[in-house]
């Protein structure tokens, strides 16, 4: 079996990348939840910082010139998956992980913290080997 050889360079670019994207969709989140409910909140920030990862991954990381349709339809089912992620994750340590922990404070922030970090390497194996090829 051969290994392909792992860019880290191109990985901690990625993390840099998707952590601006995250700190982003973490804030428009707190300031969507004033309005909306929580839930409905992640979904519409994770749209939000789905446009904006993928104009930095498209221009830093994978460094993609050409438009190319197939690879936004590619970017968003990846990003749905990980959508569907979060929400999983952050309803799980919302309503299950969080109160047997006794945890209380900032429980929307920490729940949704964990669901949008349980995304990142799958997410960087989808987009370099599917999304950005």
């Amino acid at each position: 079996m051969r290994f392909e050889h792992f860019d880290h360079t191109q990985f901690l670019k990625f993390i840099f990348s998707g952590f601006l994207a995250v700190i982003f969709n973490f804030f428009i989140r707190i300031i969507l939840s004033l309005k909306f409910d929580y839930f409905i909140s992640i979904f519409l920030a994770h749209l939000i910082g789905m446009l904006i990862a993928y104009n930095l991954f498209n221009r830093f990381v994978f460094k993609q010139d050409k438009k190319n349709n197939f690879r936004i339809i590619r970017f968003v089912v990846v990003n749905l998956f990980s959508l569907i992620t979060v929400l999983l994750v952050s309803f799980l340590f919302f309503d299950f992980i969080l109160p047997f922990l006794s945890i209380t404070l900032f429980s929307h922030e920490i729940a949704h913290f964990f669901g949008i970090a349980s995304t990142a390497f799958l997410s960087y194996f989808l987009h370099k080997k599917w999304t950005f090829v």
